[in-house]
């Protein structure tokens, strides 16, 4: 069903019936990562609705309506689109170098059935980090508060590919699909197989809210490190929320 692409795709996996461009999880084979589907949003709505989904993520708003899944879809798949037509660009002109981009192709999660069909469980993603109190030269342990718009500006203005940049990463599973690993492989399967080597990326902090211990476990399984948990630093849904800080920096030897 699917094929390893070469070039300036790689290591995306092609769907041969449909041309979707995706990756597989590395242990969880039956699961799949790939762009938005134009009939994605009910399911999104149903996912997002959750009670164990929504306390944990910062959505704008529960219930969590229709407008708002399409309205997310639809900036995932101009993400998407922007970076598959960079690669597709570099191919055409047969360059021979790997180019390097500034975001993920593929961000929705998915279990493939029998049939061949795939179910949406979820989405993962990854941005440049915006909580510019957390970017400082000692950073993210002393907090730049009174710094935090110019270094989040100087970390939103630095080039394609740049090591110095600091990244964050989201996950989220349908309820029914918590604690069996599958969010952990699938940062695992990001991390390594799309971002270090077609991003760049050399460095991302996390930042799961205090009590969502699934949600800091799966990072501390990727190695990332825990540094300390921050009272009442997120307004999310006008509501005060604490954070955890968690930190992943890249081993030297670990990506070559």
């Amino acid at each position: 069903m699917y094929i390893l692409a070469g070039g300036q795709y790689y290591p995306l996996w092609i769907n041969r019936q449909t041309e979707e461009p995706l990756l597989r999880l590395k242990r969880h084979k039956n699961m799949i990562i790939t762009p938005p589907r134009s009939d994605d949003a009910p399911g999104l709505c149903s996912l997002m609705n959750h009670p164990l989904v929504y306390e944990w993520i910062d959505i704008p708003s529960v219930p969590y309506h229709l407008a708002q899944a399409e309205e997310s879809l639809q900036e995932s798949k101009q993400k998407s689109d922007n970076v598959l037509a960079t690669l597709r660009e570099a191919q055409a002109q047969a360059k021979q170098a790997t180019v390097m981009v500034d975001a993920c192709p593929v961000e929705w999660i998915r279990e493939v059935q029998a049939d061949g069909g795939a179910v949406l469980i979820g989405g993962i993603f990854c941005s440049r980090c915006e909580l510019g109190e957390f970017l400082g030269p000692q950073g993210p342990k002393v907090m730049e508060m009174g710094h935090r718009a110019e270094l989040r500006e100087d970390n939103l203005g630095l080039e394609t590919g740049d090591p110095d940049i600091v990244w964050t990463i989201k996950v989220f599973l349908a309820a029914s699909h918590h604690g069996q690993g599958m969010a952990s492989d699938a940062i695992n399967t990001l991390l390594h197989d799309w971002l270090v080597p077609r991003m760049g990326v050399r460095r991302v902090l996390a930042f799961p809210f205090v009590g969502n211990h699934g949600g800091v476990k799966v990072f501390l399984k990727n190695e990332f490190r825990f540094l300390f948990g921050c009272e009442n630093h997120a307004m999310v849904r006008g509501m005060a929320r604490s954070i955890n800080v968690v930190e992943w920096r890249l081993d030297s030897d670990s990506d070559q």
